[in-house]
């Protein structure tokens, strides 16, 4: 088994144990899609505006288009624009967005 069927089959336990959360990422080029993620806490204090900041992580394996600064992604019919991406080594996207 090669070092990429590992990280895919870790992708995949992660999500089955901790993915709880279900979003429409509409990318700027293609069609939406719907898919499960990681929730994380907010990098950053909402004392102002409380939901306005939406983090997660994604691995590679569960999204058809990677994300990219730009992209809409939709939670319980709000609105978030994709502001962050950072790909990590074990083949996730962690991603933060701002409510539009």
């Amino acid at each position: 088994m090669a070092i990429a069927d590992d990280l895919t089959d870790l992708d995949e336990g992660c999500l089955a144990e901790f993915g709880s959360l279900t979003l429409t990422h509409t990318p700027q080029v293609g069609d939406p899609e719907s898919i499960t993620v990681i929730p994380e806490e907010s990098a950053e204090p909402e004392s102002t505006f409380p939901g306005a900041t939406l983090h997660f992580s994604v691995p590679a394996s569960g999204i058809a288009t990677a994300p990219t600064i730009g992209d809409t992604v939709t939670r319980d019919s709000v609105d978030y624009r994709v502001q962050k991406v950072v790909e990590e080594l074990t083949g996730m996207y962690a991603v933060e967005c701002r409510k539009i």
